[in-house]
């Protein structure tokens, strides 16, 4: 039996940048899922602070005015909130509604 040596000119692959520029030049496509990961997650809680701030805290605020609009919101946050919950219990649109209208 022979070995086959030639490496076709594939020497130079052994070559892997380390600390920031691994992530920046990556083309590993579990770096790039790695990446994927950690930036959804960061938007995410960014994203998540934002609306939060916004959106609570305007109807807070609004409440300890007695204002209209304020306790609208809020109300319409918490409504949103618990339909949302009730279409990823159901799965359709149509039975969320069944299942927020349904007594008992």
């Amino acid at each position: 039996m022979s070995a086959v040596l030639d490496t076709h000119g594939h020497a130079d692959h052994g070559y892997h940048p380390g600390g920031i520029m691994r992530w920046i030049t990556t083309t590993n496509h579990k770096d790039i899922g790695t990446l994927y990961l950690w930036f959804s997650f960061i938007m995410f809680m960014v994203g998540g602070v934002m609306a939060l701030g916004c959106t609570i805290g305007q109807g807070i605020t609004g409440m300890s005015t007695l204002a209209l609009g304020s306790m609208l919101a809020w109300l319409s946050i918490l409504g949103g909130g618990y339909f949302g919950l009730k279409y990823l219990e159901e799965g359709s649109f149509g039975s969320a509604i069944r299942a927020v209208l349904a007594r008992g």
